[in-house]
């Protein structure tokens, strides 16, 4: 079935698939249902705050009011699906899915017409939110667009920046991430601050040229900001490349298929063991036990699917690692489900662990439900089998990555 540009809206293609292949349940599709309406509602709300720091142009007026009402027709859409699960209609779930496909890449499409508009002016700041600011500044020196719009923004862009300034020390980083990051962390936080500096200074200034001064002061740091930023890029990037599990060839870090033989790569976490051994999110040593079984996990997969290729082993050998490993990712999701719940938790604590929580259990499913697929491949030997069933269990290991990432950070 034809994806879409978001990775959220291909998760649930994928899941619809598998419900209607049988290898999922349909608690699992209302959940991905659920999950996706949610995405959808927080997406309509990024872009309606994001509408105070656009110009409007003429593409602007004309694309807006499409993307909300695309946005609205994508939820529609959810909505139909959800009447597959009270009448038993297929019809209802396809039209549905369709409906949200489409409802998506028309907001796809109104998006590009705004970036390519973007692209066409003048470009002050690597910084999106800082150019969009300074074309603003700009404009209402010209008398295009009313002072207003720029405070407006200015107001919306100091109280972003300040929860970004707030929690920049505990993002989560790697390790080689936070070593960099220990380096330069006074100069960051001492361009944060000069920045916002800047930006009040422009919020509060009496006339139009005192705002563009002061935010021409903040555009500098901003650049300073970036120079560092393409230090922790190329500093990462240099140091960490992934192996194919096909041919060997190694890739760099954000290619999902191998440059050379087209085969699907094996995420990070295999790498980083040392990095993703020390997690602890409420959970004390039992989900390092979790981490330590998805990472081992992904070298024994990707290891195996490449042996069965190559003929280095036979599909029996074959299977019997896929039920090795299939064995511990339901160890695994026995003892996670066994986890307790911390007593002494604030609200935000509470919600954050319960994002965390179902981030893993939709994780470890993908694992269980990409090894199943693996299985077939002794059965019938389609090669899809083996490559889809390997793609879905990294993509299970990257989300529970993504957890000790996020746990890491809240330490």
């Amino acid at each position: 079935m034809e994806l879409t540009a978001s990775p959220q809206i291909n998760e649930l293609i994928r899941t619809a698939n598998r419900f209607t292949e049988g290898l999922v349940d349909a608690v699992t599709l209302r959940e991905a249902i659920t999950v996706t309406d949610t995405f959808l509602q927080q997406m309509a709300m990024l872009y309606q705050q994001q509408t105070r720091f656009r110009e409007r142009t003429p593409t602007f007026l004309q694309q807006a009011p499409i993307i909300v009402a695309q946005f609205a027709e994508g939820r529609a859409g959810l909505q139909q699906m959800a009447v597959f699960f009270e009448n038993d209609d297929p019809y209802q779930l396809i039209r549905g899915l369709e409906r949200l496909k489409a409802a998506f890449n028309w907001v796809a499409t109104c998006l590009e017409a705004l970036r390519l508009e973007e692209e066409s002016f003048p470009r002050w700041s690597r910084s999106p939110y800082m150019n969009t600011l300074l074309r603003l500044a700009a404009g209402a020196r010209n008398g295009l667009i009313p002072a207003d719009a720029l405070h407006d923004a200015l107001g919306g862009m100091i109280a972003q920046h300040q929860r970004f300034a707030a929690g920049m020390d505990q993002m989560a980083r790697t390790r080689r991430e936070a070593a960099t990051y220990q380096e330069n962390r006074l100069e960051l936080h001492a361009l944060m601050e000069q920045i916002e500096r800047g930006l009040v200074e422009a919020y509060h200034a009496p006339n139009i040229d005192s705002a563009w001064a002061a935010l021409s002061g903040a555009q500098a740091a901003t650049e300073r900001l970036y120079d560092i930023q393409e230090r922790f890029k190329e500093a990462e990037e240099s140091a960490r490349t992934r192996p194919c599990f096909r041919c060997g060839t190694a890739n760099p870090t954000q290619n999902k298929h191998c440059a050379k033989c087209g085969g699907v790569m094996p995420p990070m976490p295999m790498l980083e063991e040392e990095e993703t051994s020390t997690v602890d999110f409420h959970y004390e040593d039992s989900i390092r036990a979790v981490g330590h079984v998805q990472t081992e996990l992904t070298g024994k997969l990707s290891e195996a699917a490449r042996d069965v290729q190559v003929r280095r082993i036979d599909k029996e050998t074959f299977r019997r690692k896929l039920e090795e490993c299939l064995g511990k990712v339901l160890h695994g999701k026995r003892e996670f489900e066994l986890l307790p719940v911390p007593n002494k938790l604030n609200d935000t604590e509470r919600e954050a662990l319960e994002v965390a929580r179902e981030t893993m259990r939709a994780g470890i499913r993908e694992m269980q439900e990409g090894i199943e697929k693996m299985r077939l491949y002794v059965v019938d030997g389609n090669p899809a089998h083996l490559e889809h069933g390997l793609e879905s269990a990294l993509s299970g290991a990257d989300k529970v990555h993504a957890v000790q990432v996020a746990a890491r950070g809240e330490k």
